[in-house]
């Protein structure tokens, strides 16, 4: 069972992502980048999914943060980037 930080701020998501994930591994879903930055440094995870477009952040300034501290940057992170469509709600 892996530790999943999931960096969403669209609460859509994280009832998406819980159900595709949740049966088979712990999640831990945080909504802004300053967060998860603190969460990563203060706990054990196993991989980080992220959203690629945020409305009010920059998920770049996190890979980059994530990227040039030793301790974090072994961690591996997927991105997506998606729009719902109506026929998916």
């Amino acid at each position: 069972m892996a530790r999943i930080l999931i960096l969403q701020e669209d609460p859509s998501w994280h009832s998406s992502l819980r159900r595709c994930l949740e049966p088979h591994h712990e999640l831990v879903v945080i909504d802004n980048t300053t967060a998860a930055i603190e969460a990563l440094r203060q706990e054990r995870f196993d991989l980080v999914v992220s959203r690629v477009h945020f409305e009010t952040q920059d998920v770049f300034q996190f890979l980059r943060e994530r990227k040039g501290d030793a301790a974090l940057s072994a961690i591996p992170v997927i991105c997506f980037c998606g729009l719902r469509s109506p026929l998916a709600t």
